[in-house]
């Protein structure tokens, strides 16, 4: 046997409890994860063994493998059960229920199984990122903290919640809404947001290090639930479905990590690849043993609760060299609603014979549900009219550029054209309506032919740089202007923050290639409300009337002295108010 174990397969007995501090069992059945995966945390916290239905059929067969000398602890769905009246179902079966909780909704239950507990450390995450959830759940298990999901619906509620305990930590992982962060700001949380996954696990795997010194680990890709990953007995590192990301194997080059067990056997090349790389032994498992009420001991599928996600695709229509421009043009597809970061790497070959390897110098992007032209620049030209060109592409990517996880492999044929393109394009202005709360630039077509243009602008929001979009193969003709832009709330923060914007506008002849690109840094210009005018308007007017006010009212309080007595009198009275002597007796006197 070699010193390290290339892949050791391995079924796994399932354990679902390590310490029993508490008598009873929960049991969950629900399509909503959020409710399973609380459900599991009260477990792990109260020291009881948990099981979790997947679907019909293993709700029916879930009495059999339970112990039915333990109290069974509930927790059902109200809207999304997998089998409706399951307390039923297991009493009819021989459990005994004693706590029956009807589940409205995860984050309700979330919140209400951890008014149950005496607990003052937490994690708060957003439950749009599944995986989150998965990477932190041996951490919360080891240091006892309750993971909450928040977002800006439900903030509120669970302020309320923390202001009503002595919190005593706050960990916010990953990406949240704003009003999140700003909410939650005074209890000084501490925050793990690197902009992707992998980048985030490997720091919350250092904060499990320095509560236990392990070293196996967990390796999985965060797409669903199961004991072993949910139990805390060892940290949970990503890797991908294709690939191993390169900054995951370095932190594993700098730890004393020994072991890693695969959960499943979706990534066992990606697993292989670890161990390659790192020289770690890999184990995988694959199954779990059961034993059913008639004593035999079975080999079953993993219990795996697959959380919800959008899938990354990525697709190359078109490859083609321009005799031209001197340039191989390819065309990427994606349609899948997130947008992808990518790198590629081509291999060209000329009747059959690879002639030269190109490829992405950084990290590629592409919009949801769109498609993106890039040229890459080689002298096909001796081989162009005569050879038969081909292409090998290899495209890694992912949701981020350190998440290049997964991996495009295709073969495809090089059609020649011959394409010059002249467009040309010019920013001039980059303007913020405070009033409206769009971002836009002014583009101007220079040239003289019709150009279609793609703007982007990087702003920094709530501390962290973003790219806003301003619009797609925008159609300029020759000459003319157009101001794209996009609403997008900035605080005062946020403005005095980006005094200026980086500037990227990706333009072409042709929709499908747009190869010629303009950056710059452009001062973003502040433009007011604009009901400014209207506002400035109705205020001139009130001062307007405010001096007729005043003026008339002075006309008003003009005073003649008394001719009796000298007391002031106001002009239009006809008596004095002090020796209440007529006036107009008086002017007459004075006129004599």
């Amino acid at each position: 046997m070699t010193k390290h174990l290339i892949l050791l397969l391995s079924i796994i007995l399932l354990t679902t409890g390590a310490v029993h501090a508490r008598e009873g069992q929960v049991v969950v059945n629900s399509a909503d994860w959020v409710d399973v995966y609380s459900s599991i945390m009260y477990a792990n916290l109260e020291g009881m063994p948990y099981y979790f239905v997947v679907d019909e059929p293993h709700a029916r067969a879930l009495p059999l493998y339970m112990n039915k000398e333990i109290e069974v602890y509930l927790v059902e769905s109200d809207t999304v059960p997998y089998l409706p009246n399951y307390k039923s179902t297991l009493t009819d079966s021989g459990y005994n229920v004693v706590n029956h909780t009807l589940s409205s909704g995860g984050r309700k239950l979330n919140l209400e199984l951890a008014r149950e507990l005496n607990i003052n450390r937490f994690i708060v995450l957003d439950d749009e990122y599944g995986y989150n959830a998965i990477s932190v759940a041996p951490y919360a298990a080891r240091s006892k903290s309750w993971v909450l999901f928040v977002n800006r619906n439900n903030i509120d509620e669970v302020y309320a919640f923390l202001s009503e305990r002595n919190v005593e930590s706050i960990l916010i992982y990953g990406h949240v809404d704003r009003a999140v962060n700003e909410r939650l700001s005074e209890f000084n949380p501490e925050k793990i947001d690197n902009g992707n996954r992998f980048d985030d696990n490997i720091a919350i795997i250092k904060k499990y290090l320095e509560i236990v010194q392990s070293k196996d680990l967990i390796l999985t890709n965060g797409d669903f639930i199961e004991a072993t990953i949910m139990s805390g007995e060892s940290p949970v590192m990503f890797i991908g479905v294709d690939t191993v990301p390169p900054n995951v194997i370095e932190f594993l080059k700098g730890t004393q990590i020994q072991l890693g067990m695969v959960i499943g056997n979706d990534l066992i090349g990606s697993a292989k690849a670890l161990k390659d790389s790192t020289g770690i032994n890999v184990i995988i498992k694959f199954g779990q043993g059961r034993k059913n009420t008639g004593g035999t001991t079975l080999v079953e599928e993993l219990d795996k609760f697959y959380l919800p996600k959008y899938e990354l695709t990525l697709d190359i229509a078109q490859v083609q060299y321009n005799e031209g421009s001197k340039q191989l043009e390819m065309i990427y597809q994606n349609d899948a609603k997130l947008g992808e970061f990518f790198k590629t790497s081509v291999a060209i070959f000329a009747d059959g014979k690879r002639i030269t390897t190109i490829g992405d110098e950084t990290v590629q992007y592409i919009y949801a549900g769109s498609e993106s032209g890039i040229a890459y620049n080689v002298d096909l030209t001796d081989y162009a009219r005569t050879g038969n060109i081909s292409a090998q592409v290899s495209t890694e990517f992912g949701e981020a550029p350190g998440s290049l996880n997964l991996l495009l492999k295709k073969e495809l044929p090089v059609s020649v054209i011959s394409v010059q393109d002249n467009s040309e394009i010019k920013v001039s202005d980059l303007i913020y309506d405070t009033g409206t709360q769009r971002i836009s630039l002014l583009l101007e077509n220079t040239g003289k032919v019709q150009v279609y243009a793609s703007p982007d602008v990087k702003l920094l929001i709530n501390g962290k740089e973003e790219t806003l979009r301003l619009g797609n193969a925008i159609l300029l003709a020759a000459g003319e202007k157009k101001e794209p832009s996009l609403r997008v709330e900035l605080t005062q923060a946020d403005l005095a923050d980006n005094p200026q914007a980086k500037v990227h506008v990706t333009y072409g002849e042709r929709p499908r290639l747009l190869i010629k690109s303009l950056d710059g840094v452009y001062p973003l210009r502040l433009s007011g409300d604009k009901n400014v005018p209207i506002i400035v308007a109705i205020a001139s007017v009130i001062v307007l009337l405010g001096i007729v006010i005043r003026q008339r009212s002075k006309t008003r309080l003009k005073t003649t002295p008394c001719a009796n007595c000298s007391e002031a009198v106001p002009d239009g009275a006809k008596f004095c108010p002090k020796c209440g002597k007529e006036v107009e007796e008086q002017n007459a006197q004075e006129q004599k």
